[in-house]
């Protein structure tokens, strides 16, 4: 789940404060930054930095700040989403999975360099997501189990006429051998 702006700022503020106190020796601080950094699972470089931000620019610093390529194509080429757009219209059911196997079955794009998270996100910014076809009623349908109603309603039988079988009885009760052999057809 993302936190906001200001739920950030309060939990980041809340993990270097014991620290912005000049009144503690360099015994309890060191004590505390090992809590610290414990605790929170946070690196040695990422608490010196917050300490850092927080004392060079105030409170609001420590949000961080937005990434400047947000929203834009970094791992997936623009011609790769090109062509899944169209691999994706011309049959809805095809799975994201698929769609990468053939951008790079076509050289498009090199193994490996596409991954399906990004590729289904950038497929739903354009309005080709899965979830999107569905309301549309342009995904593939879930296949429905085929049954009868009752029990031997349907019988299903293979035939094939390479084999020849073979006939023989002995004895009072009588039996039924079968041997195929494909050199018996004729």
């Amino acid at each position: 789940m993302a936190e906001n702006g200001s739920d950030k700022i309060i939990k980041r503020f809340t993990e270097i404060a014991p620290l912005l106190n000049e009144d503690i020796d360099r015994f309890e601080r060191r004590r505390l930054r090992a809590q610290i950094l414990e605790s929170t699972g946070l690196s040695e470089r990422q608490l010196r930095r917050n300490i850092q931000h927080y004392r060079e620019k105030g409170y609001k610093s420590l949000a961080g700040a937005p990434r400047s390529d947000k929203g834009g194509l970094r791992a997936v080429p623009e011609i790769a989403i090109d062509e899944a757009v169209k691999l994706r219209e011309e049959l809805p059911s095809r799975s994201v999975k698929r769609i990468i196997e053939i951008l790079e079955g076509e050289k498009i794009v090199k193994p490996g360099e596409v991954k399906r998270p990004s590729l289904s996100r950038h497929l739903a910014q354009r309005g080709y997501g899965a979830a999107q076809l569905r309301a549309e009623g342009k995904a593939a349908k879930p296949s429905s189990r085929f049954e009868r109603k009752q029990r031997n309603d349907l019988w299903q039988t293979d035939y094939s006429d390479n084999y020849a079988i073979r006939q023989s009885c002995s004895g009072s009760r009588g039996c039924l051998r079968f041997q195929a052999s494909p050199h018996m057809c004729a």
